[in-house]
């Protein structure tokens, strides 16, 4: 994975991430799973509760090996890491 549109094509409902780092330091180490996608972003669920994560510029994402990348929007980041085989 090198670029936004080959993790945009990668993150599908089904998918799961698992949180390494975010800014308020919640859900570090939990797997929540992709349950719907849309053009601009995708919705996680985490212990039965919706979040929103909308895609940010290419120039906003950070990949760090095959299966983990960050988003980088300044005020805001996030790394998730995919989870393959669960």
């Amino acid at each position: 994975m090198k670029t936004l549109a080959e993790l945009k094509n990668i993150l599908q409902v089904g998918t799961k991430l698992k949180t390494l780092e975010n800014n308020h330091g919640k859900y570090i180490g939990e797997t929540a799973e992709i349950t719907k996608r849309q053009t601009n972003g995708i919705y996680i669920n985490r212990n039965g509760k919706n979040s929103w994560l909308e895609f940010p510029k290419a120039s906003q994402v950070v990949f760090d090996g095959n299966d983990i990348f960050t988003f980088d929007i300044g005020f805001f980041k996030v790394k998730y890491q995919i989870i393959k085989g669960e």
